[in-house]
């Protein structure tokens, strides 16, 4: 007789657009000592260190969107985690400057720039109801 394993899975509010289309996906690791980092955080990889973290909207080189939450451990941990990046596809504007705490100006330099590299943000619902936090300068 075989044995299955029952349970529940919770809703994952996902970052990617209606067409469904994220792809040319990264796997690396991150950097330890971080904390949280949601997903739809635009990383920076570094080459020296063969690890990704979280790059500074409009000053680092974006290299993708982090696909799923990760916890890299408050300062002192020292384990550094797998992770996978979208490096291109159409995701959720909103859940996308939320995770950063930025807001990308549709046509702005940044948004632009994210295109360069295949990386679409999409309007998907008014305002930013529920998203915590809402990105300074975002009309809530």
């Amino acid at each position: 007789m075989p044995m299955y394993r029952i349970g529940t899975a919770p809703n994952v509010i996902t970052i990617i657009g209606k067409d469904l289309n994220a792809y040319a996906t990264f796997n690396g690791d991150v950097a330890a000592a971080q904390g949280v980092i949601k997903a739809g955080r635009l990383m920076k990889y570094t080459v020296a260190t063969k690890t990704l973290a979280p790059a500074v909207v409009g000053t680092d080189t974006v290299f993708g969107v982090l696909a799923a939450d990760v916890d890299t451990g408050a300062a002192g941990a020292t384990e550094i985690l797998p992770i996978m990046v979208y490096r291109a596809g159409t995701f959720l504007r909103q859940e996308v400057e939320s995770a950063n705490n930025v807001v990308i100006g549709a046509g702005g330099a940044v948004d632009l720039a994210l295109n360069d590299l295949g990386i679409f943000l999409e309007f998907s619902y008014s305002g930013y109801d529920g998203l915590s936090p809402a990105p300074a300068g975002s009309i809530p």
